[in-house]
């Protein structure tokens, strides 16, 4: 699930994360599922 808060965190600051991609990581998620024909959900999160 992509969420705003976590990818400010992560895109925002430095330190250990710096080389870290949110988005990119979200995509390697969701590819995995593509490519296997997987259907999955998207589920907007409970505030």
């Amino acid at each position: 699930m992509f969420d705003w808060d976590t990818y400010w965190a992560v895109e925002y600051t430095s330190g250990p994360n710096q080389d870290l991609y949110y988005v990119d990581q979200i995509h390697q998620y969701y590819r995995y599922f593509y490519e296997r024909n997987i259907v999955i959900e998207m589920v907007a999160p409970v505030c």
